[in-house]
C-alpha cells in the first residue's frame, strides 16, 4: 500500500505578499479588515492569507519565514523611511515591512519587489534560506501526513 507523501511547498516571503496582494484590497494599520466581501490585508496579512492561514495568524508569518526577526541595516532602508529610521535603533524586516505599508504608503507589490531584493541579499546561500516550517504538524522536520509544509526558500 502506498502512503500518501507530505505535499512541499516553497515560497518566499515576497512570493506570498505577491499572490495575497491578488486576493482581495490594501489595508493600513492591520492585518486584515473586513470591507463587505473583500477581506482587505496590509503586505504582511496578504502573505499570510496566501499561505490559506489567516487563523494562525502573526504567529505563523514569524515561523514560516525567520527572516522577518533580520534587522534591516540603515543603508538598506528605502528612502521613504529613512527619517523615520534615524529614531529607531533597530529596524527589522517585519517592521520596516509595516511602515512601507501604512507610513509610506507602498503598494503590497511594491513591498514585494523590496523584500525580494532583501531576500536576495540575506537568504541565498545564507542559513535561514532552507528553514521549514509545518502549518499542521506535530514537527517542523517531520510533518504529519498530507501536511501542507512551507519553507523560507
Amino acid at each position: 500500500m502506498d502512503r500518501k507523501q507530505p505535499t512541499r511547498t516553497t515560497m518566499r516571503l515576497s512570493e506570498a505578499i505577491r499572490l495575497g496582494a491578488m486576493l482581495g484590497s490594501q489595508t493600513r494599520g492591520a492585518f486584515f479588515r473586513k470591507r463587505g466581501d473583500d477581506m482587505a490585508t496590509c503586505a504582511l496579512g496578504a502573505a499570510i492569507e496566501a499561505l490559506g492561514a489567516k487563523d494562525k495568524g502573526l504567529y505563523l508569518s514569524f515561523t514560516t519565514w525567520p527572516i522577518l526577526n533580520l534587522p534591516v541595516p540603515e543603508e538598506e532602508v528605502p528612502r521613504d523611511l529613512r527619517m523615520a529610521f534615524c529614531r529607531r535603533p533597530l529596524q527589522t524586516l517585519s517592521s520596516t515591512i509595516m511602515e512601507l505599508n501604512d507610513r509610506a504608503k507602498w503598494t503590497r507589490t511594491q513591498i514585494a519587489d523590496w523584500v525580494e531584493e532583501f531576500e536576495r541579499r540575506h537568504l541565498d546561500g545564507g542559513d535561514d534560506a532552507h528553514a521549514t516550517t509545518s502549518i499542521r504538524g506535530s514537527s517542523p522536520h517531520q510533518p504529519d501526513e498530507g501536511d501542507l509544509v512551507v519553507c523560507s526558500r
